[in-house]
């Protein structure tokens, strides 16, 4: 302090030493009539030194060069780190500012140090601002941005969502439009399909029956080995979260009978990888429920591609369903089989069935804990249909709703008068008005004028001013008559009108 300069350099803040030496006190030394500088608290000048370094860091974040913001926003965390307690709604509002930025690199900088940035603000801030970036990097144009994005989807859905149907309804764009997350190489397919099935059991079931589980099939369908191995994995994991069993069978429906019945061998493989994946995760209830019947049946499939593989696992299904006489069936035609592969395969299948099912304590208390687990999951989906139950009631009783409810009654009351009442045919003008027309200009012969004379001479004044007066005392009554009267009413005026001027012009 003592070397330090009076003054810091042109352009440059005030270091800690500066203050420092600003606020000496007096030494024990100093004379009587010296006098005492004020000492403020060291927690006041670390508190203004943070607040200057806040103000600068925000400056710079939203500057006009996008190297700087690249750097603000791959440094975002360990800021968040330091000024999380005193700004956190703050340091959101810059999440958010980040992740619309017009350079890809600095969105990829934000993307890949997400997880931390949400974690550090999420739990002194609402997740509003913190939903809208999360939302826009997972859907941003760059596909390197949204593989950043992807890498902690599961978490960044957990720290946003936290059991809150209302917070998910921030980000409920995103499971609206998983299709356009899918769209990309098999690999962010396969990181897609495993974020969801981690996110299953935190979402809403509703948004899991309406866009995850099309999404999966969509994407089993259209992929690659691996991709639709991970999908059928997905799938029993969020239809085990579904829990309702009304639900389950209905999703599951047309599920098995086109996968595991399908006319293509990669679908019924496919299928056999989601039921052995349904017997290592659900229990034996549920599974003899939803999948043991049709993954046996494939004992009998005609390609032996998918015989070899249930035979190489067949022990697998065992602890789930070897009291099931579908499974000494499926285990009697694999072992009489006519491919010597399939034949090969279950040599030692009653070895590895009866190791299989040698510890039965084990096997009980694992049964136990599975049970346990979808009891919770069916007290988590019943209580979310009584919540949507009451929302709706209460939405039903809001003064919104019934302002709206009358708008529209009235709406439709408003309709049906007027589908009710007559009106008049103002799409027929008025013969008083209309112009005189020569035939075979496509105008109608009863609003045209009278023929000409064969000598080619004009309409005598009196005979027009007549015809005018005639027609203006009829426009009246034909302005008071109904619409089903005006049809046969005009007809018969514009007949007695021609007749009329025929005469006075054979006359003249």
């Amino acid at each position: 302090p003592a070397s330090a300069p009076a003054s810091p350099p042109s352009g440059a803040s005030s270091s800690l030493a500066h203050v420092d030496v600003k606020f000496l006190s007096v030494g024990a030394g100093a004379g009587p009539n010296t006098r005492a500088t004020f000492v403020p608290p060291a927690t006041a000048r670390v508190g203004a030194l943070r607040s200057e370094a806040y103000r600068a860091f925000l400056a710079i974040a939203t500057c006009n060069g996008p190297v700087v913001r690249r750097h603000c926003a791959y440094n975002l965390p360990s800021v968040c780190a330091v000024f999380a307690d005193e700004h956190a709604d703050e340091l959101s509002n810059i999440v958010e500012f980040l992740s619309r930025d017009p350079d890809p690199e600095t969105r990829w900088n934000l993307a890949a140090g997400l997880l931390e940035t949400v974690r550090l603000l999420r739990r002194d801030v609402p997740s509003d601002n913190l939903s809208k970036a999360f939302a826009a990097l997972v859907r941003d144009e760059n596909p390197l941005v949204r593989v950043n994005a992807l890498q902690h989807f599961a978490a960044i859905t957990q720290l946003l969502v936290r059991d809150d149907e209302v917070a998910f309804k921030k980000i409920a764009i995103v499971f609206q439009n998983l299709h356009e997350l899918s769209e990309g190489n098999w690999r962010t397919q396969r990181l897609l399909v495993t974020q969801l099935s981690a996110v299953a059991n935190h979402i809403p079931r509703g948004c899991l029956r309406n866009h995850v589980l099309p999404a999966l099939f969509q994407m089993a369908e259209d992929s690659v080995f691996l991709v639709r191995r991970d999908v059928m994995h997905a799938v029993v994991h969020a239809v085990r979260c579904v829990a309702i069993p009304a639900e389950q069978d209905d999703l599951l429906s047309i599920f098995r009978v086109e996968w595991s019945q399908g006319g293509v061998y990669w679908m019924r493989a496919a299928f056999l990888e989601a039921g052995l994946r349904a017997a290592a995760t659900y229990s034996r209830g549920l599974f003899t429920r939803l999948f043991a019947s049709h993954t046996l049946r494939l004992a009998a499939d005609p390609v032996i591609n998918v015989r070899v593989r249930l035979a190489l696992h067949i022990h697998e299904l065992a602890a789930a369903c070897a009291d099931l006489p579908e499974f000494s069936t499926a285990v009697e035609l694999l072992s009489d089989d006519d491919d010597s592969d399939v034949c090969a395969a279950m040599r030692d299948a009653e070895l590895r069935i009866a190791s299989a099912l040698a510890d039965r304590a084990a096997i009980e208390a694992e049964e136990a804990r599975r049970v346990a687990e979808e009891a919770l999951m069916l007290a988590r989906s019943i209580q979310e249909q009584e919540n949507a139950a009451r929302l709706k009631v209460q939405h039903r009783a809001s003064p919104h709703f019934r302002f709206a409810s009358l708008q529209g009654s009235m709406h439709s009351r408003r309709s049906e008068d007027v589908v009710s009442s007559p009106k008049k045919d103002t799409s027929v003008p008025k013969l008083s008005n209309a112009k005189p027309k020569k035939r075979g200009t496509g105008g109608s012969s009863a609003a045209s004028a009278p023929p000409r004379s064969g000598s080619g001479g004009g309409h005598h004044p009196r005979l027009l001013k007549a015809s005018d007066r005639s027609l203006s005392a009829e426009n009246t009554a034909l302005d008071d008559a109904t619409v089903s009267d005006r049809p046969k009413f005009s007809t018969a005026l514009l007949n007695g009108l021609r007749n009329l001027t025929r005469k006075k012009t054979s006359k003249s």
